[in-house]
């Protein structure tokens, strides 16, 4: 898998037999319907003993269309065959980062985290751990919330390694902004508003979370018709 970011090249390489190398190029269905502007250029290549060469594929300006499968293909006798297939998937370029909320897990069976995010047009939302972006898992469910898309975060039996930091990211045509979330493990006890009782000391399996309750807004998308332009395309 291959991650970009929109508004910066986009990169591919093919490693490609001296013998096929003329025959090689990068093929995408969807370009019979909508042609992208793209360069293919042919590159030498050590790696330790061995020397080859690649066939790159860039596209300056890459979007959300040049999300998807990509093959690259070797042309004998007038037949195609796959050389090998990469996809790409776009990933958000952080601009700032709004204070999102705390999330408390004294549970064994899964929290939600929720991107607090509103505007128009809708926005896309990116959930990231450090650099990378989460994709669906055993581990990762994503949810809508109405007509936004992966709104919302479940993470599946929160173990140690699961504790610590997410962040999304949402963005639309105007702009983009980022909301952090600390993972925290605790017991009962230790969790803001939570109900005290016997086994409070040692958690309650029942409790799948509780969150403190902010009004964590992202502002950019409800004052969007007043950034000026030139403000938007740096954002």
């Amino acid at each position: 898998m291959v991650h970009f970011i929109s508004g910066h090249p986009m990169v591919l390489d093919c490693k490609v037999f001296e013998h096929n190398q003329e025959k090689v190029f990068w093929k995408r269905p969807e370009w019979d319907q909508d042609p992208r502007v793209y360069t293919e250029v042919l590159l030498d290549k050590e790696d330790g003993d061995e020397s080859y060469k690649i066939l790159r594929l860039t596209i300056d300006q890459p979007d959300d269309r040049d999300s998807g499968m990509y093959f690259c293909m070797v042309e004998d006798n007038k037949d195609e065959a796959v050389v090998m297939a990469d996809s790409t998937s776009r990933r958000p370029y952080r601009i700032h980062t709004a204070s999102g909320d705390e999330i408390f897990s004294a549970s064994e069976k899964s929290l939600t985290l929720k991107c607090p995010v509103e505007g128009t047009p809708h926005p896309e939302v990116f959930w990231q751990r450090g650099d990378d972006v989460l994709e669906p898992s055993t581990k990762y469910t994503f949810q809508d919330d109405g007509d936004v898309k992966s709104a919302h975060l479940e993470i599946s039996e929160p173990k140690n390694a699961d504790f610590g930091e997410y962040m999304c990211t949402a963005e639309n045509s105007l702009g983009k902004v980022d909301v952090t979330f600390n993972v925290v493990n605790a017991t009962l006890a230790q969790i803001p508003g939570a109900k005290s009782g016997a086994n409070s000391g040692q958690g309650d399996p029942d409790a799948a979370q509780a969150i403190y309750q902010s009004q964590t807004q992202l502002l950019l998308f409800h004052i969007l018709v007043t950034i000026p332009m030139a403000l938007l395309h740096l954002l």
